[in-house]
């Protein structure tokens, strides 16, 4: 599994063009430091995950050779519900549906966040984290959910005509 295509130090075209003999031919070549080469048999299943458009990685004709491309959609609130549940139980803290409500009515959908498997997970352990750190009971309310959100997502400033600072989220 290679994650985050795209985001090596290599090109993704390196990387592809690595690949792509040895998993049309089933048989990989390899050099050894003194110059010899030897094959070795190549039968695995190689995963590739990104966040990126495949077209920003490669064009058309090298995609076609790679098979299988699937996009896994965003969630919708009952399946980002589950998820929140499940990390609720991992975590040890007491599940809160107005919580869970606030986060997805409140935060995601006021601000244009798509509801994306990670969040829960994420949103909800600097959420813990804060309120470990502040010596409260470890149960997430909605005001530890918008400093956790205020953390997670990216905010840019602007100076108004009274050279204050008045936060948009981006």
């Amino acid at each position: 599994i290679i994650d985050d295509m795209g985001r090596q130090r290599v090109s993704p075209e390196a990387v592809f063009n690595r690949w792509i003999v040895p998993l049309e031919e089933k048989q990989d070549y390899l050099s050894l430091g003194a110059g010899r080469h030897f094959g070795s048999p190549f039968d695995v299943l190689l995963v590739f995950s990104t966040n990126l458009s495949p077209l920003d990685l490669a064009d058309e004709a090298f995609l076609r050779r790679i098979g299988y491309k699937i996009q896994l959609p965003h969630l919708d609130s009952d399946q980002y519900g589950e998820i929140w549940r499940g990390w609720c139980e991992d975590l040890g803290i007491p599940f809160d549906a107005d919580v869970l409500d606030y986060a997805v009515s409140s935060l995601h959908r006021r601000h244009g966040v798509p509801l994306l498997p990670c969040h829960p997970r994420d949103l909800l352990g600097m959420a813990l984290d804060r309120t470990v750190y502040t010596r409260q009971p470890r149960y997430v309310t909605r005001e530890v959910l918008d400093w956790a959100w205020d953390n997670y997502f990216v905010q840019t400033y602007e100076v108004d005509d009274r050279n204050s600072l008045t936060g948009e989220r981006s």
